[in-house]
């Protein structure tokens, strides 16, 4: 038999509980959740602890995002940070580009991280991008 599929939840709210048994009942596993509330940094929604903020769950191991959002405003202000934390992303990208090619890149590890962050943060966002149509 296989290992549970590992994911990472955006919301500890109680939108997130529907999405947290759903997840369960699916055989996923589920990694942590994420908020940008601080008072529900360390605090538990089923037994899943709340580890950081929204930006950190793109960071780290590259594993599934699910959306646990109810809310569009909230969803929309969180597609606007991610689409942010992207830009900024992308200028690190062409400065990393640009040292590589003249020789000054000192961590060269930083060009794989900083490719794979991108591509989360896109499949986030397209995420996202997809519930709005089908609410919509």
């Amino acid at each position: 038999m296989s290992s549970p599929r590992r994911v990472r939840v955006i919301g500890a709210g109680g939108h997130a509980k529907v999405v947290l048994a759903t997840l369960r009942a699916a055989g996923y596993d589920v990694d942590g959740i994420f908020d940008d509330d601080p008072s529900k940094l360390g605090e538990a929604v089923l037994g899943v602890s709340v580890l950081g903020t929204v930006s950190d769950a793109v960071r780290g191991d590259p594993l599934p995002v699910v959306i646990a959002l109810g809310d569009n405003s909230t969803r929309k202000r969180v597609a606007d940070q991610l689409t942010d934390q992207l830009m900024d992303l992308r200028k690190e990208q062409f400065n990393l580009r640009f040292q590589k090619a003249s020789g000054q890149l000192e961590n060269t590890a930083r060009v794989r991280q900083v490719r794979r962050n991108i591509a989360r943060i896109k499949s986030v966002l397209n995420r996202i991008q997809a519930n709005a149509k089908v609410s919509a």
